[in-house]
């Protein structure tokens, strides 16, 4: 009876143990001048306040801008070019191409204004088109 107690108590600490997993990082790109842009895979049962939570404890370099775009977990963008690139706006490009499998986009401005965009919902706004 005593394992039977002792394998409940492991589950249930196993399963808080790795809050973001179904985030998964791919790709992170920092400009000479410090900005980030940051690209993940997500999994469909991660929350946005997940990704909220999960964004705001990425590195962000006071005074600078960082973006995080969050693409469903079949998007298979080209991390490799995105890597590659000369430019955040070069990489926007190539982004602008998988748009369609493009979930959330969390901006972290200058200002240390915040805000998640759900591109599901305002696929519209200007963010989750690369403008």
């Amino acid at each position: 009876m005593q394992v039977y107690w002792i394998l409940i108590f492991l589950f249930f600490l196993s399963c808080n143990r790795n809050s973001s997993s179904g985030i998964i990082p791919q790709t992170q790109v920092t400009s000479q001048e410090f900005d980030r842009l940051n690209t993940y895979y997500i999994y469909d049962y991660v929350s946005k306040d997940q990704l909220l939570e999960y964004s705001l404890k990425q590195e962000h370099k006071t005074g600078r801008k960082s973006i995080h775009y969050y693409f469903s977990h079949n998007a298979n963008i080209p991390s490799h070019e995105l890597k590659y690139s000369e430019s955040i706006i070069e990489i926007c490009k190539i982004l602008k191409s998988y748009r369609h499998s493009l979930k959330f986009v969390f901006v972290k401005e200058s200002s240390g204004n915040e805000m998640m965009i759900d591109c599901l919902e305002d696929p519209s706004n200007l963010l989750c088109n690369f403008k």
